[in-house]
């Protein structure tokens, strides 16, 4: 079975989404072999960089300062993460462009490891707080992954 995701490193839904997907896969226990291809697109392409400023700021701001309105908003985002066994730090999360973080993940499929790629990127946004636009990051990530950026760029 081939399974197409959709997804962002940065979205908290996608996480939130994949946990599930693995949860529910996990469950029903089926015999053929599962194929998950993640299918890349970035939520916010504007960004240039990383946004210094933690993902609460970002929100207020594109909220149009409306702080009710987000404080709701990332309390049910929380409570749909912990629903799947996620925890979201949003004090230390920053919001930031992944087009290379997606350019990266067609070397890490080619090689076997976009799932190992993907949970780690979004466990370092979510969790970490880093900054998925910082190549040495995201390098950092490859290695631990157990290939060398020497290789291959």
């Amino acid at each position: 079975m081939k399974i197409e995701v959709f997804t962002d490193y940065t979205c908290p839904f996608c996480y939130i989404g994949k946990q599930k997907l693995m949860q529910a896969i996990e469950k029903t226990n089926l015999q053929e072999p599962i194929e998950i291809q993640y299918k890349n697109y970035e939520v916010h392409p504007e960004i240039q960089g990383a946004v210094q400023q933690p993902y609460k700021d970002y929100l207020l701001e594109s909220m149009d300062g409306r702080a009710e309105k987000v404080d709701t908003f990332l309390a049910e985002l929380q409570q749909h993460a912990n629903e799947v066994g996620l925890t979201y730090h949003f004090d230390t999360m920053i919001p930031a462009n992944t087009a290379d973080a997606h350019r990266l993940a067609k070397w890490m499929a080619k090689e076997q490891k976009e799932h190992e790629w993907t949970e780690r990127l979004m466990q370092g946004h979510f969790v970490e707080g880093k900054d998925l636009s910082d190549r040495a990051y995201l390098f950092s990530v490859i290695e631990e992954l157990g290939y060398s950026k020497k290789n291959e760029f």
